[in-house]
């Protein structure tokens, strides 16, 4: 099974932080050049800094993927930088809690613009690169409110969904030029963005109804990260597949 990805290069969205900074370095490990984008300067910068202190190749990208200005410059400089682009993971996302009524439109046309928009772009930009070269491995970080509604999760949720069924629109468009289109739904991360979203011990709450009575660390994914952006996934293409303690597919325990 080959599960290597040297030479490689990838874009991860969002990797200033959380996740998104863990799939870089996932990436980075498995033997690719990563370039790593956000819309915060410094935080990026740390990330590039740790990973080149690991002795990785990674590039620093800042820019939104709410702009289709800032995705298409993206990359361009990462063409420049390494001829190619080969991986492109769609993590970048934002989920402020809201109900329907009580939300700004404003607020709701942010999340979607982000989540589900933001990835679009980053597909529309990247897939004419990869084609160039027949190898693409686009993978979008989607969610269990995704699949089931809840009170507060409205924009999120939607936005979620929407990308689920761009994940297997995509895979449909773009299989014939050797690129593959999956997703991972990915169960709750108590990273310091959600913390800072929810009233206080909600993260440890949602744990305790899931099979593993656990909340999700970045590391459960790796295997299946791995796995798709290689030669071993190429055969998978339009799957949305959870990592998420069952909270997709089981009902709450008590």
């Amino acid at each position: 099974m080959d599960l290597s990805l040297d030479t490689r290069v990838a874009l991860v969205t969002g990797a200033g932080s959380g996740i998104g900074r863990d799939f870089a370095a996932f990436l980075a490990r498995g033997g690719a050049a990563v370039a790593c984008m956000g819309r915060r300067p410094q935080a990026i910068a740390e990330t590039v800094s740790a990973l080149q202190a690991e002795g990785f190749e990674a590039f620093a990208v800042v820019g939104d993927v709410g702009s289709d200005d800032d995705v298409q410059s993206a990359v361009a400089k990462i063409s420049d930088w390494k001829g190619r682009l080969d991986i492109v993971v769609n993590n970048a996302g934002v989920y402020p809690p809201g109900t329907i009524t009580k939300m700004a439109e404003s607020e709701w046309q942010r999340t979607i613009d982000t989540n589900l928009s933001g990835a679009y772009r980053c597909i529309r930009h990247s897939a004419p690169v990869m084609a160039q070269h027949g190898y693409g491995r686009i993978i979008n970080i989607t969610s269990p409110s995704s699949l089931r509604g809840a009170v507060g999760q409205a924009a999120y949720a939607a936005s979620k969904a929407a990308l689920n069924s761009l994940t297997q629109s995509a895979a449909a468009e773009l299989g014939r030029k050797g690129i593959t289109v999956n997703a991972i739904l990915m169960g709750v991360v108590a990273t310091e963005a959600f913390v800072g979203s929810y009233p206080e011990g909600t993260a440890e709450l949602l744990a305790k109804s899931l099979p593993v009575a656990r909340t999700a660390i970045a590391e459960d994914a790796e295997g299946l990260l791995r796995l798709l952006a290689s030669q071993a996934g190429s055969y998978m293409t339009g799957c949305v597949i959870p990592v998420d303690g069952g909270m997709s597919n089981v009902m709450p325990l008590i």
